[in-house]
């Protein structure tokens, strides 16, 4: 499943009358520095203030998958940049903020780490985030348990290092009171290779009944990668950066069982002159609130006067059809038709 990236309880460019037009987004990604500065951080309710229906979930990370927001850490504590400026966060109060948000899901303290990084740095990075996945999951289980009901996720370390990334995930999975995974850092300047050996050896180590997350990771071929190793969850940054582009996603989803030998690109650019007058969809037969009202040429129009409602469109189209791209994977893995379907998707989309 990919989470719906959000800000301030809705994604980008997305008001509440027309988020309504993607019923089917029920898992919300909110990072912990954006929520820093909103009403939930002190105490009130959470789902109200974001918005929140009964059927949607909620879960929080403590990075932003389109905006570089984290600070550099110590032993002790993480940092990130919010609208009330750098902040600094021990476990204590960490596991604090999570009860006063009370999310559905939270990834734990880690310190994050990237391929061009050294092995010494991914050791000393794994050491502490073990460290503090240990207070964190003791917390849940013992001070307040009560009021503790958030899905504990705990975040694998160690950069493009496979051997310090096992060692990680073999420490982690040791603790009582985690409830998932995730592989943070991936997609920071590995070879495609090493990112795959990484994610099967992690998928490998974990126990099945166990979530497995990734980060980084959005392009729709990297994702069926990653889906056939054994990943469960996405963040969902791309639709957002798909948009702000002034790109459209067109990667074909729906296969009648006979792959044809033509390629279909994944996106197109609606800056380019040639969509001027353009009187097709985006994508024709999308559902979408965008392809069921406006065309190429009026997003192209849009665009080149610096309309705000070029992106709003954009991102209604983009959400909505990445979205049905992993309702099509959930459909294929039910019904055992995963591996025809990546088949297809890798012979006619070009990723």
């Amino acid at each position: 499943r990919g989470l719906a990236y959000c800000r301030k309880g809705l994604p980008i460019c997305v008001t509440p009358d027309l988020f309504k037009n993607l019923p089917d987004m029920k898992v919300l990604h909110q990072s912990l520095p954006d929520l820093y500065s909103m009403k939930c951080f002190d105490g009130e309710d959470s789902r109200r203030v974001l918005g929140i229906t009964g059927d949607q979930r909620l879960v929080v990370t403590t990075w932003d998958p389109i905006v570089n927001v984290n600070g550099p850490a110590n032993d002790k504590t993480i940092s990130f940049d919010s609208a009330k400026g750098r902040q600094k966060m021990d476990c204590k109060s960490f596991m604090d903020a999570i009860e006063r948000i009370k999310p559905d899901a939270v990834s734990l303290m880690s310190d994050k780490v990237i391929a061009s990084q050294s092995k010494t740095r991914a050791r000393k990075a794994i050491r502490r985030t073990i460290e503090w996945t240990q207070r964190c999951a003791k917390r849940a289980r013992t001070e307040k348990k009560d009021k503790v009901k958030t899905k504990l996720l705990a975040v694998i370390e160690g950069g493009s290092f496979v051997e310090v990334r096992q060692q990680c995930a073999k420490e982690l999975v040791k603790i009582e009171g985690i409830d998932g995974f995730v592989v943070n850092g991936l997609a920071s300047g590995e070879r495609p290779q090493v990112m795959k050996e990484i994610i099967s050896t992690i998928a490998g180590i974990i126990p099945q009944e166990k979530v497995l997350m990734v980060t980084g990771i959005a392009t729709p071929l990297r994702v069926l990668d990653a889906v056939s190793l054994g990943v469960d969850v996405f963040e969902s940054g791309y639709p957002w950066r798909l948009t702000e582009q002034g790109h459209a996603a067109t990667f074909k989803i729906e296969f009648d069982g006979n792959v044809d030998e033509k390629t279909t690109a994944d996106r197109i650019n609606l800056w380019d002159t040639k969509y001027r007058l353009s009187k097709d969809p985006i994508v024709e037969g999308c559902e979408c609130y965008t392809c069921k009202n406006h065309t190429r040429a009026y997003i192209h129009h849009l665009l080149n006067t610096h309309e705000m409602l070029a992106q709003v469109l954009l991102q209604l189209h983009n959400i909505y059809h990445y979205n049905k791209f992993f309702g099509k994977i959930r459909e294929s893995i039910k019904t055992k038709s995963f591996p025809s379907f990546y088949k297809a998707f890798k012979m006619q989309n070009l990723s």
